[in-house]
C-alpha cells in the first residue's frame, strides 16, 4: 500500500511540476503530444472470482493526428491486487497497446485500445499474456487535465480481468510547436 501512494506522489508531482501549456495563443503555444493518467478501478472479475478494486498508472505517446482522431502507442501498470477469498494475492497486469481517440466537439472524446498483456504472477495453472481491449470516454476538464472512465479487459487462455475505470489524465504539449 505504501508503494501506491508514493506513485500516486510521483504521479502528482510530475503534473503538477509541468508547465500548464494551453492551446490558446500565447507563449506556450504547443499540442498534445502524450498522455500520462492514474485509473481507480472498481471490483472487477477474474475467474469467476471477484477482484479487490485498485490502482494503475498509464502513458500514452501520440505518433499519428488528425482534426479529430489521434492514435498512437501506450502502456498500463496494474498495482497488486488481490482476490476477494484471498485464494490469489498480488494479481498484476501489465499490458502495451495501440489505441484511437476519437474527438466530438470540444470536451468529448472517446478511446479503443488493443494490445497485449502480461499477468506478472507466477500462476502454473493459467498461461501468464494474452489480449487486452479496452473502451471508454474522456470529458475535457481544462486544456490539461482530462477525466476518463471505461470498460477495460484483460485475457489469459480463456479468461478475462474485466473492470470499470475512472482515471485522471494530464496531457502534455510541446512547448513553442
Amino acid at each position: 500500500m505504501k508503494i501506491m501512494f508514493k506513485y500516486i506522489i510521483i504521479f502528482l508531482g510530475i503534473c503538477l511540476s509541468h508547465p500548464d501549456v494551453s492551446e490558446s495563443e500565447s507563449s506556450y503555444d504547443g499540442k498534445t503530444t502524450s498522455i500520462l493518467r492514474i485509473s481507480i478501478d472498481g471490483a472487477g472479475s477474474y475467474n469467476n472470482e471477484k477482484v479487490s478494486s485498485g490502482v494503475g498508472f498509464g502513458f500514452d505517446k501520440i505518433l499519428y493526428k488528425q482534426d479529430n482522431i489521434w492514435s498512437g502507442i501506450g502502456f498500463e501498470n496494474l498495482f497488486a491486487r488481490d482476490l476477494k477469498d484471498k485464494s490469489i494475492q498480488d494479481i498484476k497486469f501489465d499490458s502495451i497497446y495501440f489505441f484511437l481517440r476519437f474527438m466530438y466537439e470540444k470536451k468529448w472524446a472517446s478511446y479503443l485500445r488493443l494490445g497485449y498483456n502480461i499477468l506478472d504472477k507466477d500462476i502454473d495453472q493459467f498461461n501468464s499474456s494474452g489480449l487486452m481491449w479496452s473502451f471508454g470516454i474522456d470529458y475535457k476538464l481544462s486544456h490539461s487535465w482530462h477525466i476518463e472512465s471505461g470498460y477495460h479487459v484483460f485475457s489469459t487462455e480463456n479468461i478475462d480481468y474485466s473492470r470499470i475505470v475512472v482515471s485522471l489524465s494530464r496531457h502534455f504539449k510541446n512547448l513553442n510547436d
